[in-house]
């Protein structure tokens, strides 16, 4: 499942590359523009006991702000809510994260404070009767990130991560080694934040690993190390090789990126990984490797 800069939702097929369906959104950002795209493992309604007719969240524009529930199989729109924000202008900032049912609507109101809205993720019916503001005055756009429900900035020499569904205790501080580098959050890794080459747990301020190199990716709790010699692909996972591709098509971009990774056990070892990953280029191709090959090749003019 995508979600591309021209406000467009596809799915792919693994199997060959064919866009199965795509969903095209509204062509102005203020309404189209897609902010959060959420893939849902299993939901369960909670009278019923059944799963939930969908399996993707989307949330698109500032103004209005549009939610959406799409069925994974058939790309079929589900269910759809909207919210006008009091000021589009402050609504450009605004970020989401799930939890359980529940969707949160974070407006960050920079070197100010927070102010965090909880709906019922396929109603839109809100959890409380108004937002909650919770005082930051130390946030900036610049040094910030979201990751789930902590919001993490580097504040002077000093990592501030504020959980915003703890009930006490909500901030918790670590003292960094040099401050002056950049913090991001990990792409499809909640909970985990990278600031210059370490790589934070924010449940417990933790360093998980240290970055080798400036390839190195972090994914699914595990160290992915890609790297490239002429046309030949390598993968490794802690010195463990993994894949590798030979004879990489010379119409492939050369910035290649891994933007998912899923493995499991190989069927005849228990200690080995057989490993599915998700390449990215500048040129807009995505490439899937398994087992050493190139399984296919698509290229998005969408």
């Amino acid at each position: 499942i995508v979600a591309t800069e021209e406000n467009v939702l596809a799915a792919i097929s693994s199997k060959n590359g064919d866009i199965l369906w795509r969903k095209v959104f509204e062509s102005e950002n203020s309404r189209g523009e897609i902010k959060f795209l959420h893939v849902t493992r299993t939901i369960r309604n909670e009278v019923s006991g059944d799963h939930d007719p969908y399996d993707i969240i989307t949330v698109t524009g500032f103004n209005p702000i549009q939610f959406r529930g799409w069925d994974v199989n058939t790309g079929n729109l589900a269910w759809e809510w909207s919210i006008i924000p009091t000021s589009a202008e402050k609504s450009e900032d605004s970020q989401y994260f799930i939890k359980e049912s529940s969707i949160y609507h974070v407006l960050p109101v920079w070197n100010s404070h927070i102010e965090l809205t909880e709906y019922h993720v396929s109603t839109g019916q809100q959890s409380k009767a108004t937002t909650s503001k919770i005082t930051a005055g130390w946030i900036t756009k610049e040094r910030c990130v979201l990751s789930s429900q902590y919001f993490a900035c580097v504040v002077k020499d000093q990592l501030l991560v504020l959980d915003m569904l703890a009930d006490r205790n909500n901030i918790q501080t670590k003292n960094l080694e040099n401050p002056s580098t950049a913090i991001t959050a990990l792409r499809g890794l909640e909970g985990f934040i990278q600031v210059g080459r370490q790589v934070f747990s924010l449940k417990d301020l933790q360093v998980v690993f240290e970055n080798r190199k400036d390839d190195d990716v972090f994914m699914d709790n595990s160290l992915m190390q890609m790297s490239r010699d002429k046309m030949n692909l390598k993968i490794t996972s802690e010195n463990q090789e993994l894949t590798e591709v030979t004879d990489i098509p010379e119409t492939l971009d050369n910035n290649l990126q891994i933007i998912a990774v899923k493995c499991k056990p190989k069927r005849d070892s228990t200690s080995q990984l057989a490993c599915r990953f998700l390449l990215s280029t500048d040129d807009g191709a995505l490439v899937l490797v398994q087992q050493g090959f190139l399984k296919n090749i698509c290229k998005f003019f969408i």
